[in-house]
């Protein structure tokens, strides 16, 4: 019939009614899935809020949470022992942190390589306490340094060494420490024990935050039979400088893929790449999954030094304290090395205010009165708070 074309002369394959219907039922399928995973990908953006909602978290959560950020890299099973639960509850805790996206994975150094940025730790034998001359002399030598920013020294024979964001300086500033300690004959430099602390890693792991879980984190050790071994085959001595660059950059943005990692360093991708599987196949880091510490439902860091070293003992600082966290909105407040921490819930920053304000008035002769945001270091970078940055480093990582 005249107008009627058969399957063959268009060469398509002629299909029946049935066909047709399935092929139509597939391609709605399809559409409406696509549908489906649009909603579902604008309703998680939703959640992504900026604090982690107060409302989720009933007390027993609370710990939990405050669990995974004392001990990271415990298991869920592990984590329900120290807390004292079951295992599903840390699984729920897990579970609802991913859903709002408040859980993140990051690359952990092993004690070999954890800290601060701008922080080079060198930990020195006890033989230069006492002879002034030759420590005045090292101090001058880093200082003089053109990387350098400031030099210290402490009582418990750490020197802390702040110097600005070039890593690659940082292994030069070793040797000049090591070949003092050959020149004078006071220690062997194979004694010194050198860490790197990126300020990134740092915050991202919630290790130097000032608020009531990275102040269980920081400054109450794990049990024993929680302290878990880590064992690296590497030395600093072992990496080359193109490791070194690799690791610092690593450390100090975990987030990054290995090809973003690559365009930053201004290094290969295939590079960037082995030394990471390098580091990790050695133990010098390890992936672990942490909540993220800018969005707990605390606001209002402050972080309080005395001026007297003998206020740091008194009986009115513990007072003080007593007082502070007997008042509801506060969730804690910790006292250390002279220095305490007060951390309380988002919209309670005018009864912070006026406590500033009675402290203020007072006697106490306070160096600094400051508040801070969850996250960030900026109180510990001058001269005056690195002695108390030096303490609790070395509390939290070597337990003195």
């Amino acid at each position: 019939m005249r107008g009627k074309v058969s399957c063959d002369a268009q060469n398509l394959p002629c299909r029946t009614s049935s066909e047709l219907h399935f092929f139509l039922l597939l391609r709605f399928s399809v559409y409406l899935w696509g549908k489906v995973i649009i909603l579902f990908q604008i309703r998680l953006r939703g959640n992504m809020a900026e604090t982690l909602p107060r409302s989720l978290l009933t007390p027993l959560r609370i710990r939990v949470l405050w669990a995974l950020l004392r001990y990271p890299h415990l298991s869920a099973s592990e984590i329900a022992d120290v807390v004292q639960c079951r295992p599903s509850t840390v699984y729920t805790v897990m579970r609802t942190l991913s859903y709002h996206g408040a859980l993140e994975s990051i690359y952990m150094p092993s004690p070999d390589f954890l800290g601060v940025e701008l922080i080079g730790l060198h930990l020195i034998p006890r033989s230069l306490l006492g002879r002034e001359r030759e420590r005045a002399h090292l101090l001058e030598l880093l200082e003089g340094l053109p990387w350098v920013v400031h030099a210290t020294m402490l009582n418990g024979g750490t020197i802390l060494v702040s110097m600005t964001r070039d890593f690659a300086q940082l292994k030069k500033c070793i040797f000049t420490v090591r070949a003092f300690a050959r020149r004078t004959g006071l220690w062997s430099p194979e004694d010194i024990t050198t860490l790197i602390f990126p300020r990134e890693a740092s915050e991202t792991a919630g290790l130097f935050s000032f608020h009531r879980a990275v102040e269980k984190l920081l400054f109450r050790p794990p049990p024993e039979e929680h302290r878990t071994e880590w064992r690296c085959s590497l030395s600093m001595e072992d990496l080359s400088w193109n490791d070194l660059t690799t690791l610092s950059g690593l450390l100090s943005f975990p987030s990054l893929s290995d090809s973003q990692l690559a365009n930053l360093l201004k290094m290969g991708r295939r590079k960037v790449s082995r030394t990471r599987q390098k580091l990790l196949q050695e133990g010098a880091i390890r992936p672990l999954r942490v909540p993220k510490v800018s969005m707990l439902p605390v606001s209002s860091i402050l972080l309080i030094l005395a001026r007297d070293p003998t206020l740091r003992r008194s009986g009115e600082m513990a007072e003080l304290l007593r007082a502070i966290e007997g008042s509801s909105p506060f969730m804690s407040c910790w006292n250390h090395f002279g220095a305490f921490s007060i951390s309380t819930t988002r919209g309670d920053e005018d009864t912070l205010r006026t406590l500033l304000a009675g402290l203020e008035r007072g006697e106490s002769g306070w160096i600094s009165v400051s508040s801070t945001a969850p996250g960030r270091v900026e109180n510990l970078r001058g001269p005056e708070f690195l002695p108390l940055l030096e303490e609790l480093i070395r509390e939290r990582f070597f337990g003195r």
